[in-house]
């Protein structure tokens, strides 16, 4: 049996599922590879690698205890109710057993999502073709259901492999990607594909998906917190130790809640949409517990909805005919309120969750009505997909989740009984035709911007006001993971790790960000130094036409001494502007790359010159290494060769363009040149760099998608270490993790050794390690032979030392570390080195010296100009 250590900090899920339940194109192919290219390169996908194979492992121990305690105690370990599903899903560390609960042609009206569809007025024609979605629930989606299948093939993916379906997974999935067979229960992307997945290991999974690219994803469902309906009867779930009048979970960030703002920051293309709950007014009130939300109904959204850089989900009801003004934006009767314990802004938007028709589980033509913050949730989460589907076409890209996040608080419709945020509707109804048209005016009358803050320089950016509507500007970023305190009552103590700081200003008065007051919820948002959250909006309604500098700075230290973020701006005339990308690194060697970029927009006044500059430092200057692009002038793009390089190094670039105005900079993006192949020795590799695959090695995945890993598991490794867990799948594995070139010419003495642990390996059919003279390094070119075969648990850490003596001369020699097996076996490397000793020529002097004169000593080209004549002892 295996021996890991036990999380306690995994819990038992209770997903809130709505409740009030009313009876009543082409396959798509995915997002397109170049702007999914640019999405993985940024993705750290070894740390959500290594996080997902955690969080699995500490979910299966954690939840099987949970059952065990559950046939104890006599504990729901999952049952449907009237007002949902609820599923037991790990237990606290107090003991506490916490379970997942579950928490449209109108829908679309109300957000005006149904404004960018096909035949609207704007002509944007966005229905979500070519794009993937994620929804986890508590059940599997009817896929067969007519409204996933109107295309003629089938646009909902069940990823876990599920038999049974339910009816809440099915109705989210409609909300989301519906075809409109029945046109009132048409999706907000209704041409999109989904991939389900049910929400056990949901944040396993999520990890994953998210370091395989996926954009958005739907999660209708929470832990339960406080007062929670079992089906006979109200149930408090809270923990009396710490308090009996509230659910100390309700605002917290905790160990659960910081696990999303992990994978978020690892994972920066991908936004975790989230319902707010259901607990607003639940409960009876009684046996010394108040309602949840107490009278006044604020702080009641628990665990995860507190996350920072995910977007929280509240409901309000139909909007018919769409929003005019904020009194049409009405509140439902359970939607959870913020704010968190620390202040900071939640929920951050709004959807309808009001009675939502869509598609049913009991058969394939079946259809209903629910409401609650479970369809408001989709409701978002489908329109923000059509919004990345917008900016892909326009500029062959995608945003970021901040970017993303920024344009729906940027154009949030205002809603609640003062202006600006609240704890209620957060900032506002989405507007999908408002954000829409903000990304098509790009650079035009807006701006949207992904920037990168470095301490000491300020971020300055001048605009122009066009004086006839407000002047708006918007700055979020993914803030690094909080640090949760112990679990108490309302902490007030920050989350918020980088505080950076946005004002604007026309260099006689200066805004700032609005801000809300935590201890006094329902105040009216003020403004000032915003130091809670992550998000800071600055609104000027009716400016006075002329120039504004946007400022950004930081207070405190700022972890990772950099901090990306994402500034949306309207209101202004961006014809001074010039609109400039940078391009990827493309045919990257070991001493070149070709860069490029391109102008899209000229401003004001024409480009005289264009070009890449590149440096070793984040965000390099005209100042470096400056390489002009031929015909440089004027819009287009452009590429050229930077040579030179350094082998095994890291570069930062960044297209540029000069005008009469100035400089105007692309994003800076990096690239690392290539190995080449290694001459110098002794060669290391310890895995402790959190680039995977490591730092010119390869890695091929024959069969088996687990694939090696780089993990930091201490109980096996007191650092970085490469893994290899074929995750029992009895098919099998063949899996190859290959080395970088060696030269060994003119090299002697020469061995490998490395460090090793072969864990539960009774079922291995065989792993090695091969060696080849003649490969490009992959398994299937030249011949490889094997050097070490083993099979077998050593339950222990040892050392292998291999000879390579034989290769001495060679100038190509791979090394692979192949895995074939199947199961559940596993197999941990670490501390690889190779030892190879120059070898010295050794010159053997023919000299043949007899009489004197002049001559020459044979085998040393010296020639004696005179008497040669010497004595030797």
């Amino acid at each position: 049996m295996k021996n890991f250590p036990f999380r306690q900090s995994v819990v038992l899920f209770f997903i809130a599922f709505c409740f009030v339940c009313v009876s009543s194109v082409a396959v798509a192919i995915g997002p397109p590879l170049k702007a999914m290219t640019t999405v993985l390169s940024q993705t750290n996908s070894t740390a959500l690698l290594n996080f997902s194979q955690e969080r699995k492992r500490a979910y299966q121990l954690n939840r099987a205890e949970a059952v065990k305690q559950a046939q104890n105690k006599g504990w729901i370990i999952r049952k449907e109710h009237s007002r949902g599903l609820m599923e037991l899903q790990g237990i606290t560390t107090r003991g506490i057993p916490l379970y997942y609960i579950t928490h449209n042609s109108v829908a679309a009206q109300s957000t005006s999502t149904d404004q960018v569809w096909p035949g609207a007025s704007i002509g944007l024609d966005l229905d979500g073709s070519g794009m993937i979605v994620g929804e986890w629930d508590g059940g599997d989606v009817r896929t067969s259901h007519q409204e996933f299948n109107n295309t003629g093939s089938g646009r909902v993916i069940d990823k876990d492999g599920i038999s049974s379906t339910h009816y809440h997974a099915t109705h989210v999935a409609g909300t989301i990607v519906a075809g409109g067979v029945q046109a009132n229960a048409k999706g907000m992307a209704y041409n999109a594909t989904l991939h389900a997945y049910d929400w056990n290991d949901d944040e396993s999974e999520m990890a994953t998906a998210a370091a395989n690219g996926l954009l958005v994803s739907n999660h209708s469902y929470g832990y339960g917190a406080g007062w929670s309906w079992t089906g006979t009867s109200w149930e408090w779930l809270g923990d009396t130790s710490i308090s009996s009048e509230e659910d100390f979970q309700f605002g917290f960030y905790g160990d659960m809640t910081r696990d999303l703002d992990v994978v978020a920051v690892n994972a920066p293309y991908y936004l975790i949409v989230k319902s707010a709950g259901n607990d607003r007014g639940e409960g009876e009130g009684t046996y010394g517990h108040p309602q949840d939300g107490g009278a006044a109904g604020y702080d009641c959204i628990p665990f995860k909805g507190n996350a920072k850089n995910i977007l929280t989900v509240g409901a309000v009801r139909d909007i018919v005919g769409g929003y005019t003004q904020p009194s049409d934006v009405l509140m439902t009767p359970f939607s959870s309120w913020g704010p968190t314990d620390d202040g900071r802004i939640k929920p951050d938007i709004c959807g309808n969750g009001d009675l939502l028709y869509s598609t049913y589980d009991k058969s394939d033509t079946d259809y209903d009505s629910i409401s609650g913050t479970s369809m408001s949730s989709p409701n978002v989460t489908g329109s923000l997909l059509l919004l990345q589907e917008h900016y892909n076409r326009l500029y062959g890209a995608y945003m970021t989740a901040a970017t993303l996040k920024a344009l729906v608080l940027h154009t949030a419709d205002e809603s609640g009984p003062d202006i600006g945020p609240d704890y209620m509707f957060g900032w506002g109804m989405l507007n999908t035709k408002k954000a829409a048209v903000v990304l098509s005016n790009k650079d035009i009358s807006s701006l949207v911007k992904e920037e990168t803050y470095i301490p000491g320089t300020p971020y300055t950016l001048e605009v122009t006001a066009t004086g006839t509507e407000p002047l708006v500007v918007t700055v979020v970023w993914s803030d690094p993971p909080g640090n949760p305190v112990s679990d108490q009552l309302d902490p007030t103590a920050r989350m918020l790790i980088n505080d950076l700081d946005t004002t604007l200003s026309d260099g006689l008065s200066t805004w700032f960000p609005y801000m809300l007051d935590g201890q006094n919820p329902s105040a009216a948002a003020t403004t000032g130094d915003n130091d809670v959250d992550n998000v800071e909006k600055i609104v000027i309604n009716s400016p006075v036409a002329g120039n504004y500098t946007i400022s950004i700075s930081h207070e405190g230290a700022l972890l990772g001494d950099s901090q990306d973020f994402s500034l949306i701006v309207s209101g202004i005339d961006s014809g001074t502007f010039v609109h400039i990308t940078t391009a990827d690194a493309a045919a990257v060697t070991a001493a070149s790359a070709l860069l490029g970029g391109n102008v899209i927009v000229e401003g004001e006044y024409p480009v005289t010159e264009k070009g890449v500059v590149l440096g070793t430092s984040m965000n390099p200057t005209i100042t470096d290494n400056r390489y002009i692009a031929p015909g440089s002038t004027g819009t287009g793009s452009f590429s050229m060769v930077a040579n030179g390089l350094s082998a095994v190094s890291q570069y930062y670039f960044r297209a540029y363009a000069i005008d009469e105005s100035g400089i105007t900079y692309g994003r800076s993006k990096s690239f690392s040149t290539s190995c080449g192949t290694v001459t110098v020795f002794p060669w290391g590799e310890s895995f402790d760099d959190l680039l995977w695959p490591a730092q010119c090695w390869a890695e091929y995945q024959l069969a088996d998608a687990a694939g090696w890993q780089r993990t930091v598991e201490r109980y096996y490794s007191s650092s970085g270490a490469a893994f290899h867990d074929d995750d029992n799948v009895s098919a099998g594995a063949d899996d190859w993790l290959v080395s970088p070139s060696f030269d060994f010419t003119a090299k002697k003495d020469i061995s490998l050794s490395f460090q090793q642990y072969e864990n539960y390996a009774d079922w291995i059919d065989y792993h090695s390690v091969k060696i080849s003279t003649d490969s490009d390094g992959s398994p299937g070119s030249g011949t490889w032979v094997v050097l070490y075969a083993g099979a077998g648990a050593e339950d222990e850490w040892q050392q292998i030392i291999l000879d390579l003596e034989a290769y001495a001369g060679e100038a190509n020699v791979h090394i692979a570390f192949q895995y074939v097996g199947d199961y559940a076996d596993e197999w941990w490397l670490d501390d690889i080195e190779i030892i190879a000793n120059i070898v010295i020529p050794q010159y053997e002097l023919d000299i043949s010296l007899s009489g004197s004169g002049s001559g020459s000593v044979s085998g040393t080209g010296i020639t004696c100009p005179g008497d040669c004549t010497e004595q030797y002892d």
